[in-house]
């Protein structure tokens, strides 16, 4: 069996022997970069394979669980590495195409330790070792959106840094709390002794996560950093934001509220919080005469529907939620990378400038209306499939005024994207628009598009790995049995 592990040994491996060699060869980490994402990729699709017929559990040192720093993959941990991963190669495969934009080595540096802090994230069963994932995660992000080193970059690299650093020490004091009330760090075994913690510990370690991690995942009122670090950051980079980083830190908050608090309030304070972001983001949307403005705000408001949906707390709301970080993930990654290689070639920001550009230059309109299609939840796209299962399980379960709140956003949002198709395919463009699409660029932006068609018309492919997930997350009996039975 392939072990996980090598996800984060290979990358930590690729990323030291870039940094020390990157004084001699300055093509040496496109190169190293490539194959480490593309090795990964592949050890990420063995891994879901094992995981879906036994969860994986790696530890350390000859000792056991919670004696041991261990990895414990099941199939939600699975289905997301593997999702970062391919995310991942597709845009480091895009990346490829534009050479001499950035300082190469530091960005595909800091690009490998994101994507293994992400996937470490994902796979640990130590709350102290989350943290621990989640600095390297947070470190390499302020890095990669300061990374361009202009005045928008820098402005929104320091907000994310001062208001993330805050959630980092947040999350600390509630590593502290539960420790010294249960002298345990295996999630498994707070999870299977969480009742011996005193009451108003509890409650107060929840909250500090809870805020910790609606930093992380653009929640409201955490999100403030989110809007400028998504326009100050490089195409690549707020793909990243989008694509993986955030769905982290959900990740984190969601494993952590079902699998170890168990906490009832989660619901009800997800659903509220949720519903929240989802509205004012998508209203902030509307607003934005920038389109990479407005794409920030619908991915903060895309958050905020997940985690509502996730409150509602059954199995198929789950299923809904982690359905929908898959469309969103592809949808935003189109979008970000297809607007970056316009921005490049013509420096174009406000909306309005992008009239006729659709007709224009067809390849990369089709790609983006794509992947607007697809987020909107239109037939034939993945999208339409995870938006029937959130409206369905809203119904389902009575929730009338959510479902209320989400059709008015959804119509707000639908409203703008629409708005930005009439634009680019409306009257002609410039001249300045790219005439011809980079192979690489093409080859990454066509294979996430190929992805939500697909699913879109096969649902079956991923579903059951979705519905695997999804037990996963709401099954905290099984989880401590397999963690702490070996």
């Amino acid at each position: 069996m392939v072990s996980p592990i090598l996800i984060i040994a290979f990358s930590l491996f690729a990323a030291f022997f870039i940094a020390f060699f990157s004084k001699i060869s300055k093509g040496i980490g496109r190169i190293v970069a490539f194959i480490t994402v593309s090795v990964n990729l592949v050890i990420s699709i063995y891994v879901i394979q094992n995981a879906m017929v036994k969860p994986i559990l790696v530890f350390t040192g000859g000792f056991k669980p919670p004696f041991a720093i261990n990895l414990a993959v099941d199939q939600l941990s699975a289905f997301l590495v593997l999702l970062v991963q391919i995310l991942a190669f597709c845009m480091i495969s895009y990346q490829m195409g534009k050479k001499g934009e950035l300082p190469e080595n530091k960005f595909y540096t800091l690009f490998i330790l994101n994507v293994m802090g992400v996937s470490g994230m994902m796979m640990t069963g130590d709350i102290f070792n989350l943290f621990v994932f989640f600095e390297i995660t947070a470190i390499s992000s302020y890095g990669l959106v300061a990374i361009r080193k202009d005045k928008a970059a820098l402005e929104g690299s320091m907000k994310y840094l001062i208001i993330s650093s805050i959630g980092s020490s947040l999350f600390l004091i509630a590593i502290a709390l539960i420790y010294g009330q249960l002298g345990t760090l295996n999630m498994a075994d707070i999870a299977q002794k969480i009742s011996m913690v005193n009451g108003s510990v509890l409650i107060t370690a929840f909250l500090l996560i809870v805020s910790a991690f609606f930093i992380e995942s653009e929640i409201f009122p955490f999100n403030g950093w989110a809007p400028d670090a998504y326009e100050g950051s490089n195409d690549t980079v707020t793909a990243m934001l989008s694509g993986f980083i955030s769905k982290a830190g959900l990740y984190a908050l969601l494993r952590l509220s079902f699998i170890v608090f168990g906490i009832g309030i989660k619901n009800s304070l997800f659903l509220t919080f949720g519903i929240t972001t989802f509205i004012i983001a998508e209203l902030s949307a509307l607003r934005q005469t920038r389109l990479k403005r407005m794409l920030a705000y619908s991915s903060i408001g895309q958050m905020g529907l997940i985690l509502a949906i996730m409150g509602i707390g059954t199995q198929q709301a789950v299923f809904a939620g982690i359905f929908q970080i898959f469309n969103h993930a592809f949808s935003k990654a189109i979008l970000f990378l297809a607007f970056g290689y316009i921005f490049i070639h013509t420096g174009w920001r406000e909306i309005e400038q992008f009239r006729g550009f659709g007709r224009k230059r067809p390849f990369l309109g089709a790609l983006m209306s794509i992947a607007i299609l697809n987020l909107l939840g239109f037939p034939i796209f993945a999208g339409f499939w995870s938006k029937i299962a959130i409206l369905s399980e809203v119904g389902r379960n009575a929730k009338f005024l959510v479902l209320v709140f989400i059709l008015f956003a959804a119509v707000v949002e639908v409203y703008y994207y629409f708005r930005f198709l009439k634009i680019s395919y409306s009257a002609p463009v410039d001249d300045t628009a790219p005439k011809k699409t980079n192979f690489a660029v093409g080859i990454s932006l066509t294979t996430m598009a190929v992805i939500v068609i697909a699913v879109g018309v096969y649902p079956s492919i991923i579903t059951n790995f979705i519905n695997s997930a999804a037990m996963a997350l709401m099954d905290k009996a099984h989880y401590i049995q397999w963690v702490l039975g070996g």
